[in-house]
């Protein structure tokens, strides 16, 4: 999720995944300008309009509420801040976990967790 401040470093990102080969969908909360809107198409970056009630109110939890009518459609959604530096294709590493843990949902990496919560690593090598 990005608005008008925060652009440029969102549109780094996009470019970021396409040199990757993936593309992204990037959530705005506000039009970010013709000139901006462009050059995240030109970096193969679909745009969806987050501005909802809960984003406007706590962007961070909000965006769950965003991206839900995307679960809905049946897509596998990878939610990831734009400060986060993909190095590799992540997809091999969630079609091997989806084999090897078939009735995992949800997977979830972060950075802080708030709440004490801890959990044993999945045991899955990327092929």
């Amino acid at each position: 999720l990005t608005d008008a401040s925060a652009a440029v470093f969102a549109l780094n990102w996009a470019r970021q995944l396409q040199a990757l080969g993936l593309r992204s969908i990037v959530g705005i909360a506000q039009p970010l300008g013709s000139s901006v809107e462009a050059a995240m198409r030109a970096a193969d970056a679909a745009i969806f309009c987050a501005d909802g009630a809960l984003i406007r109110t706590n962007g961070q939890a909000g965006r769950w509420a965003e991206v839900a009518p995307l679960l809905r459609t049946g897509l596998n959604v990878l939610v990831s801040d734009s400060d986060i530096a993909w190095m590799r294709d992540p997809i091999p590493y969630f079609v091997a976990v989806e084999q090897a843990h078939p009735a995992v949902d949800f997977l979830l990496g972060t950075d802080r967790a708030f709440n004490g919560y801890q959990s044993e690593r999945l045991r899955v090598q990327p092929t």
